[in-house]
Protein backbone atom coordinates (compact mmCIF):
# COMPACT_ATOMS: atom_id res chain seq x y z
CA UNK A 1 0.00 0.00 0.00
CA UNK A 2 1.40 3.42 -0.99
CA UNK A 3 1.51 6.05 1.74
CA UNK A 4 0.73 9.65 0.85
CA UNK A 5 3.95 11.54 0.08
CA UNK A 6 2.82 14.44 2.25
CA UNK A 7 2.48 12.23 5.32
CA UNK A 8 5.59 10.18 4.44
CA UNK A 9 7.65 13.37 4.31
CA UNK A 10 6.15 14.48 7.60
CA UNK A 11 7.41 11.24 9.10
CA UNK A 12 10.91 11.92 7.81
CA UNK A 13 10.63 15.58 8.82
CA UNK A 14 9.59 14.83 12.39
CA UNK A 15 12.14 16.28 14.76
CA UNK A 16 12.65 16.34 18.50
CA UNK A 17 12.68 20.12 18.39
CA UNK A 18 11.41 22.64 15.90
CA UNK A 19 14.20 22.58 13.34
CA UNK A 20 15.89 25.97 13.56
CA UNK A 21 13.69 27.01 16.49
CA UNK A 22 11.74 29.63 14.55
CA UNK A 23 8.49 27.64 14.23
CA UNK A 24 5.74 27.60 16.84
CA UNK A 25 5.43 23.87 17.47
CA UNK A 26 2.49 23.93 19.85
CA UNK A 27 -0.51 22.08 18.46
CA UNK A 28 -4.15 21.53 19.31
CA UNK A 29 -6.39 20.12 16.59
CA UNK A 30 -9.12 22.67 15.87
CA UNK A 31 -10.24 22.03 12.28
CA UNK A 32 -11.10 25.06 10.20
CA UNK A 33 -10.76 25.51 6.45
CA UNK A 34 -7.49 24.21 4.99
CA UNK A 35 -8.25 25.78 1.59
CA UNK A 36 -5.49 28.03 0.31
CA UNK A 37 -1.98 28.32 -1.07
CA UNK A 38 0.39 27.65 1.82
CA UNK A 39 4.15 28.11 2.28
CA UNK A 40 6.07 25.69 4.51
CA UNK A 41 7.54 27.64 7.44
CA UNK A 42 8.68 24.76 9.63
CA UNK A 43 8.46 21.16 10.74
CA UNK A 44 8.50 19.72 14.24
CA UNK A 45 7.38 16.82 16.39
CA UNK A 46 8.76 13.48 17.41
CA UNK A 47 8.99 10.27 15.46
CA UNK A 48 10.36 6.77 15.63
CA UNK A 49 10.72 6.69 11.84
CA UNK A 50 8.45 3.65 11.76
CA UNK A 51 10.55 1.54 14.14
CA UNK A 52 8.71 2.40 17.36
CA UNK A 53 6.84 -0.89 17.45
CA UNK A 54 10.11 -2.75 18.03
CA UNK A 55 11.22 -2.88 21.67
CA UNK A 56 14.50 -1.04 22.25
CA UNK A 57 14.54 0.78 18.92
CA UNK A 58 15.11 4.53 19.00
CA UNK A 59 15.34 7.13 16.26
CA UNK A 60 15.96 10.86 16.25
CA UNK A 61 15.76 13.24 13.34
CA UNK A 62 16.81 16.85 13.00
CA UNK A 63 15.60 18.97 10.11
CA UNK A 64 17.90 21.85 9.18
CA UNK A 65 15.51 23.16 6.55
CA UNK A 66 11.99 22.54 5.27
CA UNK A 67 10.53 24.46 2.36
CA UNK A 68 7.90 24.25 -0.32
CA UNK A 69 4.24 24.77 -0.96
CA UNK A 70 0.96 23.04 -0.22
CA UNK A 71 -2.04 24.10 -2.30
CA UNK A 72 -5.38 22.87 -1.02
CA UNK A 73 -8.10 23.91 -3.44
CA UNK A 74 -11.84 24.45 -2.99
CA UNK A 75 -12.47 21.95 -5.82
CA UNK A 76 -11.23 19.24 -3.36
CA UNK A 77 -7.84 18.75 -5.09
CA UNK A 78 -4.40 19.39 -3.62
CA UNK A 79 -0.80 19.80 -4.81
CA UNK A 80 2.25 19.34 -2.56
CA UNK A 81 5.83 20.37 -3.38
CA UNK A 82 8.13 19.78 -0.38
CA UNK A 83 11.88 19.73 0.23
CA UNK A 84 13.63 18.84 3.49
CA UNK A 85 17.26 18.52 4.59
CA UNK A 86 18.71 17.29 7.86
CA UNK A 87 20.14 14.26 9.63
CA UNK A 88 19.04 11.22 11.62
CA UNK A 89 20.41 8.73 14.11
CA UNK A 90 18.93 5.41 15.17
CA UNK A 91 19.68 2.44 17.37
CA UNK A 92 18.04 -0.70 16.05
CA UNK A 93 18.18 -4.02 17.93
CA UNK A 94 19.09 -6.84 15.55
CA UNK A 95 15.92 -8.63 16.72
CA UNK A 96 13.92 -5.90 14.93
CA UNK A 97 15.33 -6.95 11.55
CA UNK A 98 15.86 -10.72 11.80
CA UNK A 99 16.26 -11.12 8.02
CA UNK A 100 19.41 -8.98 8.02
CA UNK A 101 22.71 -10.47 9.14
CA UNK A 102 24.85 -7.34 9.56
CA UNK A 103 24.70 -3.63 10.33
CA UNK A 104 25.99 -2.97 6.79
CA UNK A 105 22.87 -4.68 5.43
CA UNK A 106 20.72 -2.47 7.65
CA UNK A 107 22.52 0.63 6.32
CA UNK A 108 21.78 -0.48 2.77
CA UNK A 109 18.11 -1.11 3.65
CA UNK A 110 17.78 2.41 5.12
CA UNK A 111 19.14 4.14 2.01
CA UNK A 112 16.54 5.67 -0.28
CA UNK A 113 13.33 7.64 0.23
CA UNK A 114 15.43 10.76 0.82
CA UNK A 115 17.90 9.13 3.24
CA UNK A 116 21.56 8.93 2.17
CA UNK A 117 25.11 8.67 3.55
CA UNK A 118 23.89 5.96 5.93
CA UNK A 119 26.45 4.28 8.15
CA UNK A 120 25.60 1.59 10.71
CA UNK A 121 28.00 0.02 13.19
CA UNK A 122 27.53 -2.69 15.79
CA UNK A 123 26.36 -1.44 19.19
CA UNK A 124 27.36 -2.71 22.63
CA UNK A 125 24.39 -5.06 22.79
CA UNK A 126 22.88 -6.87 19.83
CA UNK A 127 22.04 -3.66 17.98
CA UNK A 128 23.15 -1.38 15.16
CA UNK A 129 23.86 2.32 15.64
CA UNK A 130 23.05 4.22 12.44
CA UNK A 131 23.44 7.79 11.20
CA UNK A 132 22.59 9.40 7.89
CA UNK A 133 21.50 12.48 5.97
CA UNK A 134 17.94 13.42 5.06
CA UNK A 135 17.50 15.17 1.74
CA UNK A 136 14.01 14.60 0.43
CA UNK A 137 11.86 16.36 -2.10
CA UNK A 138 8.55 15.33 -3.51
CA UNK A 139 5.65 16.49 -5.63
CA UNK A 140 2.22 14.95 -5.15
CA UNK A 141 -1.33 15.75 -6.16
CA UNK A 142 -4.70 14.20 -5.46
CA UNK A 143 -8.01 14.81 -3.74
CA UNK A 144 -8.80 15.63 -0.14
CA UNK A 145 -11.69 15.65 2.34
CA UNK A 146 -12.26 16.97 5.85
CA UNK A 147 -14.26 15.51 8.72
CA UNK A 148 -14.14 17.71 11.81
CA UNK A 149 -10.46 18.34 12.57
CA UNK A 150 -9.15 15.53 10.33
CA UNK A 151 -7.94 15.91 6.76
CA UNK A 152 -7.67 12.86 4.52
CA UNK A 153 -5.63 12.87 1.31
CA UNK A 154 -6.03 10.47 -1.61
CA UNK A 155 -2.95 10.64 -3.91
CA UNK A 156 -3.63 10.45 -7.66
CA UNK A 157 -3.02 6.97 -9.02
CA UNK A 158 -3.20 5.31 -5.61
CA UNK A 159 -5.94 3.39 -3.84
CA UNK A 160 -4.56 4.36 -0.41
CA UNK A 161 -5.28 7.41 1.71
CA UNK A 162 -3.70 9.12 4.72
CA UNK A 163 -5.41 10.99 7.54
CA UNK A 164 -3.96 13.67 9.83
CA UNK A 165 -5.36 16.20 12.30
CA UNK A 166 -5.11 19.91 11.53
CA UNK A 167 -5.75 23.39 12.81
CA UNK A 168 -6.30 26.41 10.57
CA UNK A 169 -6.44 29.81 12.23
CA UNK A 170 -6.19 33.06 10.23
CA UNK A 171 -3.10 32.73 7.98
CA UNK A 172 -1.72 29.66 9.75
CA UNK A 173 -2.25 25.95 9.07
CA UNK A 174 -0.70 23.13 11.11
CA UNK A 175 -1.04 19.49 10.05
CA UNK A 176 -0.08 16.68 12.45
CA UNK A 177 0.29 13.02 11.53
CA UNK A 178 -0.49 10.13 13.85
CA UNK A 179 3.25 9.48 14.22
CA UNK A 180 3.90 12.97 15.63
CA UNK A 181 5.15 14.89 12.58
CA UNK A 182 3.92 18.48 12.44
CA UNK A 183 4.04 20.65 9.32
CA UNK A 184 3.73 24.39 9.96
CA UNK A 185 2.35 26.44 7.03
CA UNK A 186 1.49 30.10 6.43
CA UNK A 187 -0.29 32.10 3.69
Amino acid sequence: MRTSTLWMLLTVMSVAACGDGSSNCSFTACGGSPVGDWQVTGACGTSTMGIGSCSGATANTHIDSASGTVSIRADMTYQVNLTTAGSFSATVPTSCVPTLTSCDQLAQALRGNGISNVACSPGVTASCNCTGKINASSVESGTWSVTGNQITTHPSGSSSSSTATFCQQANSLKVKTSNGGLLVLAK
